[in-house]
């Protein structure tokens, strides 16, 4: 077996539960790795495929932490085919590349509550359950700074069926981890100029990210402010909720409690408890 058929015919038996995202972003993985050493069968592949392939990757331009992801994914899937009988032997993952420190750039509270103002300037989406394009952006940024949602699951997937009455609850696309989110007042104020559809996604109007990316950056530009991305809310949510109550930012982001612990705590709970303390950047 080859390694480009090894995912599709292996991976996704020895690990059911993937979601639809995952299974196309380590689809992706496995496709740079056999694009850039070959289409080699698994038992063929060693420890020099894998060291060749973080040299190829450098010069590729791909980054330490692509390079490395790639391989976690290959690696994953011949451990796969080993649980299932079809590789006697798996190669040594050898010495990986130096991974850099992220270091993120959250939106300041500042920056957040110009950004509300600015949004007078906004002129898309036109026609939207929301009225105002400003009302969209306004319920845009409330809710991605308040819940730390990637841009899909926040754009394309959030509705009011997520909207119990006292907390929103999703299961993330990417990762498949259940997130809970507290309904505070200010939330159910932001939430209650949507007018349409409890089944339609709450802030779908196109579909590509970019456009997103686009109409955000000039909102910013009107604001004459640094040029927010989606990533910069996720990471301003989960610093506020963390400043407010420590692990809190961990249940924000997703990594949570550990095992045991998750059968005694109530994520809702704890977030409840601490949501009064996260700082709201805007207009009350």
């Amino acid at each position: 077996m080859r390694i480009s058929e090894a995912y599709s015919a292996v991976y996704p038996l020895f690990s059911p539960d993937l979601s639809p995202a995952s299974r196309e972003r380590h689809g992706w993985d496995l496709r740079r790795f056999y694009v850039l050493i070959g289409d080699k069968e698994i038992e063929e592949i060693t420890t020099k495929d894998y060291q060749l392939f973080r040299v190829r990757s450098k010069e590729a331009g791909h980054s330490a932490s692509t390079t490395e992801t790639t391989l976690r994914t290959v690696r994953q899937t011949l451990n796969a085919c080993a649980e299932l009988g079809q590789l006697q032997a798996l190669p040594f993952k050898g010495r990986g590349r130096r991974l850099k420190r992220p270091k993120p750039r959250p939106a300041t509270i500042d920056e957040l509550g110009i950004f509300w103002h600015a949004t007078i300037a906004a002129t898309w989406p036109r026609n939207t359950p929301w009225g105002r394009p400003r009302d969209y952006w306004r319920g845009w940024g409330a809710i991605a700074y308040w819940t730390a949602l990637r841009l899909h699951d926040l754009t394309w997937t959030l509705s009011m069926k997520h909207v119990y009455r006292d907390h929103i609850e999703l299961t993330a696309e990417k990762t498949g981890i259940e997130h809970v989110f507290p309904l505070t007042d200010n939330v159910r104020r932001v939430l209650s100029k949507y007018q349409g559809d409890d089944s339609q996604p709450l802030f779908q109007v196109c579909e590509s990210p970019n456009m997103i990316r686009k109409h955000l950056r000039l909102i910013c530009e009107a604001a004459e402010i640094r040029k927010l991305i989606p990533r910069n809310f996720r990471q301003s949510s989960i610093t506020q909720w963390t400043r407010a109550g420590g692990r809190a930012g961990d249940l924000i982001h997703g990594c949570g409690m550990s095992a045991v612990l998750n059968a005694y705590l109530d994520p809702l709970e704890i977030l409840a408890e601490v949501a009064p303390r996260v700082v709201w950047p805007f207009p009350v």
